[in-house]
């Protein structure tokens, strides 16, 4: 009867180490996943800071380019026109 009885103590406890051998992996597998959902999650901010920036470089390069050659107005046309012509007589 001792030899059932211990067997069967021997069973137990292997099952329960699987078992606890099961929940550290599980554990560590968490553990791994989150590591690398973070390791992403920083890399993602990374990302979106430098894309941050390079839309603000773009907008103020936009900025200095809509300075720099905006519609003109009006008045300014009118005068562009005058000049125009008036080089054209000087040219024939």
């Amino acid at each position: 009867m001792f030899w059932p009885h211990s067997y069967i103590e021997m069973i137990e406890a292997v099952n329960q180490c699987n078992e606890d051998v099961t929940d550290c992996m599980s554990e560590l597998l968490f553990c791994l996943l989150l590591t690398d959902s973070s390791r992403q999650l920083q890399e993602l901010r990374e990302d979106t800071n430098v894309l941050k920036s390079t839309i603000h470089r773009l907008n103020q390069e936009l900025s200095r380019y809509q300075i720099q050659f905006r519609k003109l107005d009006d008045s300014e046309v009118s005068r562009l026109t005058w000049r125009r012509s008036v080089d054209s007589v000087y040219q024939h």
